[in-house]
């Protein structure tokens, strides 16, 4: 008969192992979708932590935005094939070795351009192009059809590869182009033609998954395609060189060649069609493409972790048993790591890891085995301590909504009645002055900081404001700055934001105040007169801190706050003076409204705008941009696409092809504004 010890053990390893095969069940459940959410999420975050690996032997040219505008095209299957002509010519004389377009020649253009294409890359003798395979339905018939480029084309080149790609339930490519028995992939094509030996034939191999160097866009050397027709000679000597489209804002119908990738979870970016083409064939050049284990091997781990988790009914302590359960979750997810990382192989680590090393350990803790043991020796009694007497002279306010221990900074004539918010570092006030007027007061305190430095940082910042705050209508109005270093805190007494619901009506009770951040959680997206309104209101607010030679570090909706109806901004603990060298600035800010060259300029402050703006524009969360809604992809409309253009260049990520100044936005949101007939 097993001891109450080992019962609890057996009940631990039958629990943990239960809660384990739940969690990898659907492995067997779900084979078209490959990787199950939890391995997906596994997957991902051992290729995000893994090392980067720049790929310095290809080099991805991008038909992007710039290039669109540069050379005035239209559309990548219809672009100017003379100029695609010109490029090959160049990356011959360079001794580029292999060149893949990642583009689907199947229209004719200009005979003379589509001759001097198909000659030029008939000169070049290693050029693959794309094809793709499409479904057809409709009038009893069901089936596939390939689209194959033009005649002139297809002959010249030196191999012809499909495009399709294979896309999980959730929309992301995780694994490898389609080889079709027929019609290989391009980026098996592109191998061949580099001269990759041990190639894997399709449908011989195990299902593989796409192994990633680092996020696309840090990892794969990119050009733009109008910077790569004007590099220097030799640029290009030894590449294999990727050509296709990265343009975002299409025509009504077309698909935009964007993906998301292992990376997308954590980044937030997505990939272009032609990035995946050549970490594909890197792939298959270098022997790199990832497989998963097998099912008994799965079981198998699942089984020795259950066991040893099941060690944890029987640990010494609650101590014990946290750390042996610490030791286990890092040596599946080292596993997994080291799996991945140098065996090549996707071990399902999350599962053990995340799933049956927590289940047992709750087990053990819930079942109380850890303070029994600790209790086989009755402690010495100890003597009863009285415990202190309460100091009369410490008298903590006690405000509904506030902290119930904490002393609360004394505002002079005014009475506090309730917190409606707060932020990192201090709280925002409802309170009554001596007349009766509502005003909103914010407390910083100091000991919500670390040290001393970002606690009077930020009273620098509302010391430099407060002087401009009321000679402009789109900024919160600073009443009164204080501080009270006994208590370890100050406050500046502004104007109240509208309430959410009630507007300029304040009352105590429900009043919440209405920031951009709440009407863009009520509204969603905002219709585009709102959206300009906003922006001349804020562009024109903007304009004028920058004048005064200071700049805001921390534009989103959250610090843009309603008054009387009017767009303010507000939060002003990171303003700052003008830095006087570049990049001096502390690096501050919210997460996503950031400029990539970082904060602390003008023009850091107009992309933060942009991004403010573009979340209005397409009720889209500011991680997605520059992706547009599927409704407005739908119904495009002038207004729009001028408006999108105005926030495109807003958001640009090359400072240089940016706004210049917030005046300058103003005016293209002004010159809209009127166009649409909102003028007056």
């Amino acid at each position: 008969m097993l001891r109450g010890r080992d019962r609890r053990a057996t009940k631990g390893l039958a629990l943990a192992l239960a809660a384990g095969l739940v969690a990898w069940l659907p492995r067997l459940l779900a084979p078209a979708d490959g990787l199950a959410a939890l391995e997906k999420l596994g997957f991902e975050l051992a290729q995000f932590l893994a090392p980067e690996r720049r790929a310095s032997e290809v080099a991805v040219i991008e038909m992007d935005q710039v290039s669109f505008r540069a050379r005035g095209q239209d559309t990548a299957p219809l672009w100017d094939r003379s100029l695609h002509a010109q490029l090959v010519r160049n990356l011959k004389r360079d001794g580029a070795r292999v060149i893949v377009f990642d583009v689907v020649f199947d229209k004719p253009t200009s005979p003379e351009a589509d001759r001097e294409l198909a000659d030029a890359i008939r000169d070049h003798g290693k050029v693959a192009i794309a094809g793709l395979r499409e479904a057809q339905s409709g009038h009893g018939v069901s089936g596939y059809q390939t689209i194959l480029p033009i005649d002139p084309l297809r002959t010249a080149a030196a191999g012809v590869g499909m495009v399709n790609i294979q896309k999980d339930r959730d929309g992301a490519v995780r694994r490898p182009f389609i080889d079709y028995p027929d019609r290989p992939g391009l980026p098996r094509v592109a191998a061949q033609l580099a001269g990759a030996a041990n190639l894997p034939e399709p449908g011989s191999q195990p299902a593989r998954w796409l192994r990633h160097y680092g996020p696309p866009a840090a990892a794969l050397p990119r050009m733009s395609y109008t910077d790569a027709l004007d590099q220097p000679e030799g640029h290009f000597q030894n590449k294999f060189v990727f050509i296709g489209g990265a343009l975002r804002v299409k025509r009504p119908g077309e698909p935009v060649d964007f993906f998301r990738t292992a990376y997308t979870r954590w980044d937030g970016v997505e990939s272009p069609g032609v990035a995946l083409v050549a970490i594909d064939f890197l792939n298959l050049v270098r022997g790199d493409t990832l497989t998963r284990s097998s099912v008994l091997v799965e079981l198998l781990a699942l089984l020795l972790v259950a066991a040893l988790a099941a060690l944890l009914c029987t640990s010494g302590s609650f101590l014990q048993g946290t750390l042996l359960a610490a030791v286990l979750c890092a040596g599946a997810a080292a596993a997994g790591f080291a799996s991945q990382a140098w065996g090549r192989i996707i071990f399902p680590w999350i599962a053990p890891a995340a799933v049956v090393v927590p289940v047992a350990w709750a087990w053990a803790m819930a079942t109380g085995v850890a303070e029994k043991r600790r209790h086989l020796i009755a402690p010495a009694a100890q003597p009863q301590v009285a415990p202190p007497a309460a100091d009369p002279s410490a008298k903590p306010t006690l405000v509904a909504g506030g902290p119930a221990t904490a002393l609360v900074a004394k505002i002079p004539d005014h009475t506090l009645l309730r917190a409606v918010g707060r932020g990192a570092y201090g709280e925002v006030w409802l309170a009554r002055n001596a007349i009766g007027l509502f005003h909103a007061v914010k407390i910083i305190y100091r000991r919500e900081f670390a040290d001393s430095a970002p606690y009077e940082r930020e009273f620098r910042g509302v010391t430099k404001f407060m002087p401009i705050s009321r000679s402009h209508p789109g900024f919160v109005n600073i009443l009164h700055v204080g501080r009270d270093d006994a208590l370890g805190c100050f406050y500046c007494i502004m104007e109240a934001a509208d309430d959410e619901v009630a507007g300029a009506v304040i009352a105590p009770d429900s009043y919440s105040p209405r920031s951009l951040a709440r009407h863009l959680r009520r509204h969603r997206r905002l219709p585009a007169q709102e959206v300009l309104d906003l922006g001349l209101q804020l562009a024109a607010a903007l304009n004028h801190l920058h004048q005064a030679r200071l700049i805001h570090r921390d534009i989103k909706p959250g610090n843009i706050i309603f008054v009387h109806g009017v767009a303010k901004l507000a939060d002003i603990g990171l303003v700052t003076d003008l830095p006087k060298e570049p990049g001096a600035a502390t690096y501050l800010g919210t997460m996503g409204y950031i400029a990539p060259e970082g904060p602390g300029t003008p023009l850091a402050d107009i992309y933060s705008l942009g991004k403010v703006l573009y979340e209005c524009f397409t009720g889209l969360d500011r991680e997605a941009f520059p992706n547009l809604p599927t409704s407005l992809l739908a119904e495009p409309d002038a207004s729009s696409f001028r408006l999108n253009q105005i926030v495109l260049k807003a958001c640009e990520p090359n400072p240089k092809r940016r706004y210049p100044s917030a005046a300058q936005l103003h005016a293209d949101l002004e010159a809209l504004r009127k166009r649409l007939g909102g003028a007056g």
